[in-house]
């Protein structure tokens, strides 16, 4: 969704591509659920600070980053 297509936008990658990144970690909606769980446990909050490596409060962004390094879109 949009959020697709704003990472695609900040990172340069396909759509395609970050949709089947968002799809194999279980959805967008998982995004926002995964966020709130790591949000809510102290101990784990330094795991959404890592993937959100700007601070916006959208990972998928900063995953999308970490993925164009892999495929050597850098």
């Amino acid at each position: 969704g949009d959020t697709v297509e704003l990472a695609s936008a900040k990172t340069g990658l396909p759509t395609g591509t970050l949709g089947q990144i968002v799809e194999a970690i279980g959805g967008e909606g998982s995004l926002s659920q995964f966020s709130n769980m790591i949000a809510n446990d102290p101990k784990a909050r330094g795991i959404l600070d890592m993937l959100d490596r700007d601070g916006d409060g959208n990972p998928l962004n900063d995953i999308g980053n970490m993925a164009k390094g892999l495929f050597g879109k850098r």
